[in-house]
């Protein structure tokens, strides 16, 4: 596991994005889930969450989870309307 030794801190906190990207794309999608959520509680502020969540979204779509998905992507909207890789994908699953 990347995350021995980090500790719970802001300074981590990209660290953390970053180890759930890598694990994203290698199909490790419980470990990338725990390292966007351990991103997601270092936010000072709910906008700092938008990679956060748009990571947990793309985690859950990939393990064809679409309400989970959609409910991440939906976050990354209220803070950034104008998202264009959400939109997109919300268009697309629209039902």
């Amino acid at each position: 596991m990347l995350q021995v030794g980090l500790k719970g801190t802001a300074v981590n906190r990209e660290t953390y994005l970053s180890y759930a990207q890598i694990y994203e794309r290698s199909h490790r999608f419980t470990e990338a889930e725990a390292a966007a959520r351990k991103a997601e509680a270092l936010a000072v502020q709910p906008a700092d969450n938008e990679l956060a969540w748009l990571i947990l979204g793309a985690i859950f779509e990939r393990q064809k989870q679409y309400d989970k998905a959609e409910e991440e992507f939906k976050k990354v909207i209220d803070v950034n309307p104008k998202n264009s890789m959400v939109l997109n994908y919300l268009r697309l699953h629209a039902g």
